[in-house]
């Protein structure tokens, strides 16, 4: 099912190593950031999307994403994986572009080579959260798995949650 795919080894990983770099890469370079401005007490650790959202609910969701990869019936007909893989690895890359083009550009305050590390970070988890759905969805509708449908629902929602988390409680360092 990963096969082609540049992040496949990475991202089919055990599941608590998945967690774990997205706990280091996502909410760690979020507290180089803070460290750098000088709020690590005054707003990072207080903020509840940094808190739950990057140190919790991306790193269950990377975990899930992993998870699904070593249960997932991998051996597709051909056919059927490379036109996904190919499908699922351009929509990936075009969204991880375009998820990237708004951090840098649109939020605001954006801390220069600081912020490289979480820039990356973001391309990262968009591209495998994107690239995770139609093979997901592949996978559930070419088996006809319905409990599976449970797992990438939950995969859904986490980050669902931690942009909320973001409008509501505000997800910018200052």
């Amino acid at each position: 099912m990963l096969s082609g795919d540049p992040l496949g080894r990475l991202i089919s990983l055990h599941p608590v190593l998945v967690a774990v770099l997205f706990i280091v890469f996502g909410w760690g370079s979020l507290l180089l950031i803070a460290w750098r401005v000088d709020v690590i007490t005054s707003e990072f650790l207080r903020n509840p999307a940094f808190m739950v959202g990057d140190l919790v609910l991306l790193p269950l969701c990377g975990a899930l994403i992993a998870g699904f990869y070593r249960s997932a019936s991998l051996e597709m007909p051909s056919e059927w994986g490379a036109r996904i893989a190919i499908g699922s690895g351009a929509i990936a890359s075009i969204a991880a572009g375009a998820t990237v083009a708004f951090s840098i550009f649109v939020t605001e305050p954006y801390h220069g080579w600081w912020s490289v590390p979480h820039t990356l970070f973001i391309w990262f988890f968009a591209y495998v959260f994107v690239s995770f759905l139609p093979r997901a969805f592949s996978d559930i509708t070419f088996y006809l798995s319905t409990r599976k449908i449970y797992h990438v629902i939950v995969v859904i929602l986490l980050p669902g949650a931690h942009i909320s988390m973001k409008s509501y409680f505000g997800g910018e360092l200052s």
